[in-house]
């Protein structure tokens, strides 16, 4: 893989990605929808490992919607066998984590299959040696969901208004430990958000990659990427 011509401050600190396109991928080829889930599975370890070369600190994949529920069990279930494959290729994470890869997993778990939550859990455990880049899987997974279970937390935690600032309001929030997202990618060609991480990216740059995420390379990683390096920050400034 090429180097790319940035200058290390122009690399975002936390990229996240909505994953869109498995199914018109697979439609496109003639294959059932399930397929074109377990190819864009199969996409996430080099996206991760270039990402890794590249100096990125965050990684956050969105791999299932709240909304998604609305699809139908026979979508539900054919998601979740690729899932239990995808959890249960040990090689995979034993090589991410021995790489420094530490696995966080955002979202409401309860509602997934029991076998699920368990292997979810076995890999949140792990901690590598030394820590290089934190990988986050959006599951079960809404914008608003979020920021309710955040205000029903802080009720519960009956603190004060005068200390509810943004910056205590983020603590309540699934990506509390981590910095916001500098440049969120979202591939198939549509141009919209969907409700991830609505908090969090006030100020991310927005990149829409026109291939299916299926297709989507360590070479499409990087043209967003350079893309990015090529804007202007600004963070509410005029200037």
């Amino acid at each position: 893989m090429k180097e790319l011509n940035i200058p290390p401050e122009k690399i975002p600190t936390h990229v996240a990605i909505i994953m869109d396109g498995n199914m018109r991928w697979a439609k496109s080829k003639g294959l059932p929808y399930i397929e074109g889930i377990r190819q864009g599975a199969n996409v996430i370890k080099p996206v991760v490992e270039r990402a890794g070369e590249l100096g990125v600190k965050h990684l956050t994949f969105w791999a299932l919607s709240t909304e998604n529920w609305k699809r139908g069990r026979e979508f539900t279930n054919n998601l979740f066998t690729v899932f239990r494959e995808f959890l249960r290729q040990h090689e995979l994470f034993d090589e991410l984590i021995e790489r420094g890869g530490k696995i966080h997993v955002w979202g409401d778990l309860t509602e997934l299959p029991q076998d699920i939550q368990g292997e979810i859990k076995k890999k949140v455990a792990r901690e590598p040696k030394e820590k290089k880049i934190d990988v986050n899987f959006c599951l079960n997974y809404g914008g608003r969901a979020e920021i309710l279970r955040a205000v029903k937390n802080i009720i519960k935690d009956d603190l004060p208004l005068e200390e509810i600032t943004p910056e205590k309001f983020s603590q309540y929030l699934y990506s509390a430990s981590q910095p916001d997202p500098d440049l969120i990618i979202r591939t198939s060609g549509e141009q919209r958000v969907s409700g991830f991480l609505p908090w969090q990216s006030i100020y991310a740059e927005l990149y829409f990659a026109s291939v299916f995420w299926p297709d989507f390379t360590p070479e499409e990683f990087d043209k967003a990427l350079v893309a990015y390096s090529q804007r202007e920050r600004r963070f509410g400034s005029n200037n």
